[in-house]
C-alpha cells in the first residue's frame, strides 16, 4: 500500500449502519448485516440510478434482504460490483439503495449524514463511469490488447513497456477523465469523488485507477502522463485538503476554499431528482473539510471566508439563461446561499485563475455578528435542513432602483444626481430573484493580482436586498451588485446598520 494511502486508513475501519456481506461463488448468493461494532475493510459503489428502480431495500423487505439475497436478484452493475469483490477477497459491499432504508425519513436522514464516512472509510469505491442505469454494468466487451501494456525481459529483468503517448496526453494527461460521464452529472456522486481514497472507474475501453500517490491505468500502469495538469482537477485538490495528502498538500487557507468554490460551480450543474437534496449532497465534503480547515461550514459558505461566500452569482456563460428564482418556491436553504437557487452557480468573478499562486486579496466590509438557527416547518425540514439568519453590520443605501431598460443596473436617487432624473448609477445589477425596489449592502473590495504581478485591478461588490414583509430588521437576498469604484464615495456617510439575512 502506498505511504500516502496508508496515512488514510490506518486500522480497519467501523462498518456502516448497514452493509451487503458478499457470500462465495459456491453459494451465489448475499445477506444485508448489520455494521455495528464491526471493524472490517468494505467497498463502495458509485453508479447512476438511471430510470428503472433499482433494487431496494424497504421496511416491508428489510427482513427478506437480510435473510438472502440471490445473485440472480442483482441488477447487473452490483451483479458486477460483487463479482468484483470477490476477485479483489472483499468481503462487505456498500450500495447506497440496498444500505439505506428507501421509505423511511428518519432513516434517510441518519445515513445522509454519514455518507462522508461511508465513502471516506472505505477501502475501495467501484465506479461504474460508462453505465446510464443499472443494467448497463461495469465489464464491457473490448479489444484489450489496444490498451494493456507489454511485459517483457530485458536483460533478465521484468519490464513493462508502455505505449507512448500523444502529445495531447503528454500536455493534459488522458482526457476521459475529465470528460462530461454520466457520473459527472449527477450530484450525489461528486461526494463519492472526492472522498473516495481508492477508486477503480470502469469504462468501456479500459480501467482506471485513482488514489493519493498514483493516477493509472491499465495503458500507463505505473502512472498516467499529464500529471503537472493535475492542479487543474479541483476533486483531486480537496481530496488531498481533507486528508493532507496527495500533490498539493499544505495549501494556503484561502487557496483551499478557491477549491471549494469550484467544487460549488461543478456540483451546481450536476442534476438531482430531488432539489431539498441539495445541501445534504454536499454535506460530506463540507464536514470533512471544516475539520481541515478549522472552520464553520453554514449552508455552503465558510465562516472564516464569508466575504468571497456571499458572492456567488447565477452563471452568465454563453449560451445559458439565468434561471430567476421565484420567491414563493418551497424553502431548502436561506436566501443568501447558493443553494436558495435551482441553476448553475458562478464564483469566477470572485476567485483566482487555477495557477495556484495567485490569490484574490479581498479587503472586507461586511461584518458578520452572529448566526441564528430559527424555526423551521416539516416540510422545510423533511431533508434535515435548518433555517439559518446571518446577523450582519454594513453601510447600506436604500431605495436602489433597477434600471427600467433591459440593462440590468442599480440606480439611486440622490439630491446631488448625475442625471436629470435626480439618479445616479451603482454598478451592474446580477438579479437572482426578481425585484422591483431594493437595498444595496456592501460586502468587500477584491483585489486581483494579474500573473506578472505588474498591475492589479480592485472592485466593489455588494449584495442587494429586499425587506422581507412584516418586519422591521429582517432581508432577503435578491442578487449582486459590481459598484464602480468611483460610487464608494457615496457610502461614507452612511452609517452601519445591523441587519438579518433569512
Amino acid at each position: 500500500m502506498h505511504p500516502q494511502c496508508q496515512q488514510i486508513l490506518k486500522t480497519k475501519p467501523q462498518l456502516p449502519t448497514r452493509v451487503l456481506q458478499i457470500g462465495d461463488e459456491s453459494t451465489r448468493m448475499s445477506k444485508l448485516v448489520s455494521g455495528s461494532g464491526k471493524h472490517e475493510n468494505y467497498a463502495t459503489l458509485s453508479h447512476c440510478w438511471g430510470e428503472s428502480q433499482p433494487l431496494t431495500i424497504k421496511l416491508a423487505t428489510l427482513e427478506a434482504r437480510q435473510s438472502c439475497i440471490m445473485d440472480s436478484q442483482l441488477p447487473k452493475s452490483f451483479m458486477d460490483a460483487v463479482t468484483a469483490c470477490r476477485k479483489l477477497d472483499i468481503k462487505y459491499l456498500w450500495i447506497d439503495s440496498l444500505c439505506i432504508i428507501q421509505d423511511s425519513k428518519e432513516d434517510w436522514q441518519a445515513e445522509s449524514a454519514t455518507m462522508g464516512n461511508v465513502y471516506g472509510n472505505s477501502i475501495l469505491t467501484i465506479a461504474a463511469a460508462c453505465a446510464e442505469n443499472i443494467e448497463k454494468g461495469l465489464f464491457f466487451r473490448r479489444n484489450a490488447l489496444r490498451t494493456r501494456p507489454c511485459f517483457a525481459r530485458i536483460f533478465g529483468v521484468w519490464c513493462i513497456i508502455e505505449r507512448h503517448p500523444n502529445l495531447v496526453t503528454e500536455i493534459y494527461g488522458d482526457l476521459r477523465l475529465t470528460s462530461s460521464w454520466i457520473l459527472d452529472t449527477r450530484a450525489w456522486v461528486l461526494q463519492e469523488q472526492v472522498l473516495a481514497c481508492r477508486t477503480v472507474s470502469f469504462f468501456n475501453d479500459g480501467v482506471y485507477w485513482n488514489c493519493a500517490n498514483l493516477r493509472a491505468s491499465e495503458q500507463h500502469p505505473t502512472g498516467l502522463p499529464g500529471i503537472p495538469q493535475a492542479k487543474m482537477d479541483f476533486r483531486s485538490q480537496l481530496q488531498g485538503i481533507i486528508y493532507g495528502t496527495g500533490l498539493f498538500t499544505g495549501l494556503r487557507k484561502a487557496v483551499a476554499y478557491d477549491f471549494w468554490y469550484r467544487c460549488v460551480m461543478d456540483f451546481s450543474r450536476r442534476e438531482l431528482t430531488y432539489q431539498n437534496d441539495k445541501l445534504p449532497a454536499i454535506d460530506g465534503i463540507a464536514s470533512k473539510m471544516s475539520e481541515s480547515v478549522c472552520d464553520e461550514h453554514i449552508s455552503g459558505i465558510w465562516k472564516s471566508d464569508i466575504h468571497v461566500g456571499l458572492l456567488w452569482m447565477l452563471s452568465l456563460e454563453k449560451g445559458h439563461k439565468p434561471r430567476v428564482a421565484d420567491m414563493s418556491q418551497a424553502y431548502r436553504a436561506s436566501s443568501w446561499s447558493w443553494a436558495s437557487v435551482e441553476d448553475f452557480i458562478d464564483y469566477t468573478h470572485v476567485i483566482p485563475s487555477l495557477d495556484l499562486d495567485e490569490r484574490v486579496l479581498v479587503a472586507p466590509i461586511l461584518e458578520l455578528i452572529d448566526t441564528q438557527n430559527i424555526p423551521t416547518d416539516d416540510q422545510g425540514s423533511l431533508q434535515g435542513i435548518s433555517k439559518i439568519k446571518l446577523q450582519i453590520q454594513a453601510p447600506l443605501i436604500a431605495k436602489v432602483l433597477k434600471d427600467d431598460s433591459n440593462r440590468y443596473e442599480l440606480m439611486t436617487k440622490l439630491k446631488q444626481s448625475l442625471n436629470n432624473n435626480g439618479e445616479t448609477r451603482l454598478g451592474p445589477f446580477f438579479p437572482d430573484r426578481a425585484v422591483d425596489s431594493c437595498f444595496c449592502a456592501l460586502v468587500a473590495i477584491i483585489e486581483s493580482k494579474t500573473p506578472e504581478r505588474r498591475s492589479s485591478t480592485s472592485t466593489v461588490w455588494c449584495i442587494v436586498l429586499e425587506p422581507k414583509t412584516n418586519t422591521s430588521d429582517q432581508y432577503v437576498r435578491v442578487g449582486l451588485c459590481r459598484l464602480e469604484e468611483d460610487k464608494l464615495r457615496l457610502f461614507d456617510s452612511r452609517t452601519i446598520q445591523k441587519i438579518s439575512l433569512v
